[in-house]
């Protein structure tokens, strides 16, 4: 009679153990359908606006080989300071469009600055000197300023922290896309030339200009203000999703006040500093190439028009390469060793380019396949280390806009560039 008391008990326990585990897995199954569905939603919509972000923002390297330099009559150095410029206004205007973003919220802020800067891009076409065309680059970085920032930000308070690198490499991938599709898209719009009396730098800053504002438009009715607002979720979804984000330690998620303490917060803590350091660390050599991937690629003596299209696959191949990096990160749950591994790659890339002119274009466009696969591939991991590691919804709004603000100054820096000229 004991045994047989015993046996049920463990029988009985055997079942209840069954059946625990059988919630968890449950519990797990729900919420990794609810991450998807959120990546469904939200990531191809914001690479996408960040495609057209830095779409137009490098484009000024498209349009430099579809003669605008001779048209504006400017001088090399005007153009650098043009390049420059930008940064200027993108750098000034983080954190008041990160405290904006926080105050207006998303759904309002990102539809008005795509807008207005879809605006300045189509007005370059019509700038007639070097003052106009500086005005432009100018107000467009203060335009573009919230984008980048605000939706890192965003992303952070929609995943955990495990889950942010993987979602914050496809985000930034866009970028690496733009890279290699504004090449090709800049060959196709040069043959515009002279149609309708407008140069094909003129067709490139308003065919470039007017996806900026439909997208624009267009978010403003798409992008959830918040967890609680978004009509794609169920109301036990969202208790599922707040419970899961609480769990993964994000509980900047959970926080909607706007607080002015941890704006204050944000200023004094000696790690935000840190990243700002490091982010620009890996930004300089990232603007470097974008900025002028298409001059480098002329300078290894293709023509213009085959240096558009040729600036295309090493940005694939670093786009793959992104992907894969962030992935393996946010698999590991490690950030350190990815970003310095990738950014080892980026500086064998670099010097590879300063030794490789005597051995002849093949061997110099290898090289900056690698520089480009390198530099770009570490910034995700970096992104999600420092979005991961500082708590507070006001102060991590703040922080982000620092650090990405201080670090985009390696654009200006990036700027100053002498022509490329390799000989080979």
């Amino acid at each position: 009679m004991d045994n047989t008391v015993v046996h049920i008990d463990d029988v009985n326990q055997k079942t209840i153990v069954h059946e625990h585990e059988l919630s968890d897995q449950q519990q797990s199954k729900l919420i990794r359908k609810l991450v998807w569905k959120i990546d469904i939603h939200l990531i191809p919509f914001l690479a996408l606006l960040y495609l057209c972000s830095f779409l137009d923002r490098i484009n000024i390297g498209n349009a430099k080989l579809a003669g605008i330099e001779n048209d504006l009559h400017l001088t090399p150095s005007q153009y650098n300071v043009v390049l420059s410029i930008f940064f200027v206004g993108y750098v000034l205007f983080e954190v008041p469009s990160n405290l904006l973003l926080k105050l207006l919220g998303t759904s309002i802020w990102l539809p008005i600055i795509m807008i207005i800067w879809g605006i300045i891009m189509m007005s370059m076409a019509a700038v007639k000197n070097y003052p106009g065309l500086l005005a432009c680059r100018l107000f467009l970085g203060v335009a573009e300023a919230g984008l980048f920032p605000g939706v890192v930000f965003y992303l952070s308070l929609w995943y955990t922290r495990r889950e942010q690198t993987l979602r914050l490499g496809l985000f930034f991938s866009a970028a690496v896309l733009a890279g290699s599709f504004g090449g090709v898209l800049a060959f196709g719009i040069t043959k515009l030339h002279n149609r309708e009396n407008l140069k094909g730098w003129q067709w490139i800053f308003i065919l470039e200009g007017i996806p900026a504002i439909l997208l624009g438009i267009i978010s403003y009715f798409y992008l959830p203000y918040s967890i609680e607002t978004v009509k794609w979720l169920s109301d036990s979804e969202r208790q599922a999703l707040n419970k899961h984000l609480k769990q993964g330690t994000n509980t900047t998620a959970i926080q909607k006040h706007f607080s002015w303490s941890e704006v204050k917060e944000a200023f004094i803590d000696k790690n935000v500093y840190i990243f700002m350091f490091a982010y620009i660390g890996n930004v300089t050599p990232f603007y470097s190439l974008s900025l002028f991937f298409p001059s480098i690629i002329h300078g290894m003596k293709f023509s213009n028009l085959t240096a558009q299209a040729m600036s295309a696959p090493p940005y694939a191949v670093a786009c793959v390469l992104t992907i894969c990096i962030a992935a393996h990160s946010g698999y590991r749950n490690e950030r350190c060793f990815h970003i310095m591994g990738c950014s080892l790659l980026g500086i064998i890339g670099y010097i590879l380019l300063l030794t490789f002119p005597k051995y002849g274009q093949q061997a110099m466009y290898a090289a900056s396949i690698i520089a480009c696969a390198g530099t770009f591939s570490s910034i995700p991991p970096l992104l999600a280390w420092f979005t991961s590691n500082i708590g507070g919804s006001t102060k991590k709004a703040v922080a982000v806009a620092m650090i990405v603000g201080f670090g985009n100054l390696g654009g200006v820096f990036a700027g100053q560039h002498p022509d490329f000229r390799y000989v080979t």
